[in-house]
């Protein structure tokens, strides 16, 4: 969501960047409530990621966040989590200005490009109201998943690739 939050931003500044684009499970704190952009459910999970005692721990909460599937979310798929966070890790200063500027987030104007906004109404993070609301002020369409988590590209990448293929 925070790349969505990036690509709109982009867009708007940069127009001739881009053809068309995609965003998924964005929010904005001008049109969405805290409580809508960081659903209460997740927070306890949430915040224990910086306060697990291993790599593989805050892998394993991130991981059950993110994706809904049990079955996707099995031991290979954690150890390459774990394995990419060991080599490019992220630190606390960075995670702050991450989260300071997805909270402070407003959405531009308007699109100039055509895009489309994905969500699911089974993302644990960010409510699939939030992504129905820019869809609704940019006059663009939304596809909307049942049951796919945050990660809607790892839930769901064939649902996500025929979205973005009707698009085209």
């Amino acid at each position: 969501s925070l790349c969505g939050m990036v690509a709109l931003e982009w867009s708007f500044q940069y127009p001739q960047d881009f053809k068309r684009q995609v965003i998924m499970n964005g929010s904005c704190s001008d049109s969405c409530s805290i409580i809508e952009r960081l659903k209460p459910i997740s927070l306890p999970a949430f915040f224990k990621v910086p306060i697990a005692k291993t790599t593989l721990e805050q892998e394993q909460l991130i991981l059950g966040f993110n994706v809904n599937y049990a079955d996707l979310r099995d031991h290979n798929l954690l150890k390459q989590w774990q394995n990419f966070a060991e080599n490019s890790p992220n630190n606390t200063f960075n995670i702050a200005k991450q989260l300071y500027v997805a909270i402070n987030f407003s959405s531009p104007k308007k699109v100039h490009i055509p895009s489309l906004f994905l969500t699911s109404k089974g993302d644990q993070l960010v409510s699939y109201r939030c992504s129905k609301k820019l869809a609704k002020k940019y006059n663009c369409n939304i596809k909307v998943h049942e049951k796919a988590g945050h990660d809607l590209t790892h839930d769901e990448p064939y649902w996500v690739a025929e979205q973005i293929k009707e698009m085209t």
